[in-house]
């Protein structure tokens, strides 16, 4: 609790911490005795006295629970509500930010797959006309190319079209070798921007090769990450599709979280929304990547964060996640279930 308090609402100069030992600021070094706390209360609730909230505000601060930073938003007290200390709980939710809600998201999506023995590999995002295209089994001229128009740079280089190309960097560095891959990041298309599409967006690319993968392994998993991320009582349908880098490729539809199925205009009366690409990966692919041994297959899906936030609240606009809107960013919150952690973040 105390740490929280030290590594962020010190920075917003919400919370001074200074320590009578040496009688100046030393956050690194305070200890449980000598700790001074001060909050500026600009805003607290129903404007209560501001003495007793301050008092309030301390007295909470300063309990040794672990999971502080969770509970100011989240818990619910058994015991009848303190009216001051509501008061001091309002003011840190008001004011204490929220991770963007792609964040949020992006560690979801990184919780999921490490329980599911899935290794997180970023990938560059100016890449390889190689990567991006021809190892995916499109090579030059290929009709899917037009479909996935970029930014083209000089020297075969170009902004990624989608996190897929991943699976080349890595397979060609360990071929005939099992893995399985996670990758989150911004790829980008020459689409004009309006309420559903934009020139860049944030996919999750995921793929795993092993001897005898299947098509029921490529069904479970994403009716195990459908779940998780939209609700238990979730199900799945999928649709014959076609992806060049895929065989047999599959749409994945979820049931609509809006109107649990029954019907609404973001899922077009039909009670199912369209939120995945998957399929196994294709021997082609797998040929171009080094695997030799024929006996190794693969799986692998794709989908927009963007469009899964859009479906799962009802957002309108794609254009809503890059305005900077506060509001969006206090409405959402998805860290209930989210424990993933970046390194370095403490």
């Amino acid at each position: 609790g105390n740490n929280f308090l030290v590594k962020y609402l010190k920075r917003l100069d919400i919370i001074d911490i200074g320590s009578e030992a040496n009688g100046k600021e030393n956050s690194e070094s305070l200890g449980t005795e000598n700790r001074q706390l001060t909050y500026s209360f600009w805003a607290v609730g129903a404007n209560p006295d501001p003495a007793k909230a301050k008092g309030a505000a301390e007295t909470y601060a300063n309990t040794n629970d672990p999971d502080y930073e969770v509970n100011i938003s989240e818990e619910s007290d058994p015991e009848p509500i303190d009216p001051d200390r509501q008061a001091a709980k309002n003011f840190l939710n008001k004011h204490v930010a929220n991770l963007h809600p792609l964040t949020q998201l992006v560690y979801a999506v990184y919780d999921i797959f490490l329980r599911l023995g899935y290794q997180i590999v970023e990938g560059p995002e100016i890449e390889t006309e190689e990567n991006n295209f021809t190892s995916l089994n499109m090579p030059p001229g290929h009709p899917a190319r037009a479909m996935q128009d970029t930014f083209y740079l000089p020297n075969n280089l170009l902004l990624r079209t989608q996190t897929t190309a991943i699976q080349p960097r890595i397979m060609q560095q360990n071929p005939n070798t099992e893995m399985k891959i996670i990758s989150v990041g911004k790829v980008y298309r020459r689409d004009e921007d309006d309420a559903t599409h934009t020139h860049q967006f944030t996919q999750v690319d995921g793929f795993a090769v092993a001897k005898n993968i299947s098509f029921s392994h490529l069904k479970g998993t994403l009716e195990l990450v459908v779940k998780e991320l939209l609700g238990k009582e979730q199900k799945i349908r999928l649709r014959p599709s076609y992806f060049p880098f895929t065989e047999p490729s599959v749409e994945v539809d979820a049931i609509c979280v809006q109107c649990r199925g029954q019907g609404c205009n973001i899922c077009k009366k039909t009670g199912w929304v369209e939120i995945a690409g998957a399929g196994l990966i294709h021997p082609q692919v797998l040929k171009n990547c080094g695997f030799k041994n024929p006996k190794f297959t693969g799986l692998a899906f794709a989908f927009g964060l963007e469009r899964l936030l859009m479906i799962k609240y009802g957002i309108g606009d794609i254009r809503n996640f890059y305005l900077n809107d506060y509001g969006l960013t206090q409405h959402i919150t998805m860290l209930t279930f989210a424990t993933y952690q970046p390194p370095g973040l403490e």
